[in-house]
């Protein structure tokens, strides 16, 4: 009997050992890093933690979530980590970004191509009636200038509305997820980018400090510098690009 005992203890050692830990990302609608729609979720950045946790030794949860409920939700530490994110001190205070950021992309203005709206420089903004979008991360003198004339929406798609109903002059955005959803729509004849834009905002993975994982930060790290140092970042974002549907390919600057 004692032996029996000693046999399934170990059996259900093994089998605890043998459990991968969870790791809970949080996913909000970004594409084309992060989509979900309906019963789908993918995007580049589902493709990239799909790597990540397969190296690492996690099993992988998606936890669909808006934008600024991701940000609640991994400053409480009900998720692990958010892709996508831009670097700033109030975020640095609940959220260890991963270094090196692993994408750069530009935050452009859109307007109507009907409209005769001068925008070659920052000081042309003072003049009008700009979208952002809730939660997010612009430029840092562009947040923290009061001075300017700016309305927060929910998402790109609200802006656009806003944009097409002419109450509001130009809207702020990612390229890459304004240009899905221009192209979404159909309406690259009505709405092109504007000269003046906020060159090379910089893609990080954050962590949150409230993790249970205490090494996590750390091997997100190594790994996204491994994969920049050898390629397969790249590789695997061209491979994932291929398969986004084409309503999320870019719009070209016109």
């Amino acid at each position: 009997m004692k032996i029996l005992a000693f046999i399934f203890t170990l059996l259900l050692s093994f089998t605890v050992l043998a459990k991968k830990p969870v790791l809970l990302l949080g996913v909000p609608h970004w594409p084309p890093y992060t989509i979900v729609e309906d019963d789908f979720i993918g995007g580049l950045d589902i493709d990239l933690f799909s790597v990540l946790s397969e190296r690492l030794g996690y099993d992988l949860t998606l936890v669909s979530c808006p934008w600024k409920r991701c940000l609640r939700m991994i400053e409480l530490g009900e998720i692990d980590v958010v892709s996508s994110m831009l670097k700033n001190a109030e975020r640095e205070q609940f959220i260890d970004f991963v270094t090196p950021y692993y994408y750069q992309s530009n935050k452009v203005f859109y307007v109507l191509r009907t409209e005769n709206i001068k925008l070659k420089r920052y000081d042309d903004l003072a003049k009008l009636l700009i979208g952002t979008t809730m939660g997010h991360s612009n430029d840092e003198r562009f947040d923290k200038d009061e001075s300017l004339n700016k309305v927060a929406m929910a998402n790109e798609a609200s802006l656009v509305d806003m944009l097409l109903k002419q109450r509001i002059d130009t809207f702020v955005s990612e390229e890459r997820f304004a240009d899905s959803v221009i192209v979404a729509k159909n309406l690259q004849k009505k709405v092109k980018k504007a000269e003046f834009m906020f060159a090379g905002a910089q893609g990080f993975l954050g962590v949150s400090k409230k993790t249970k994982h205490a090494d996590l930060h750390n091997q997100l790290c190594q790994q996204v510098k491994s994969m920049l140092a050898d390629g397969s970042l790249d590789s695997l974002f061209h491979q994932a690009a291929t398969s986004v549907p084409r309503n999320y390919l870019s719009l070209e600057r016109k």
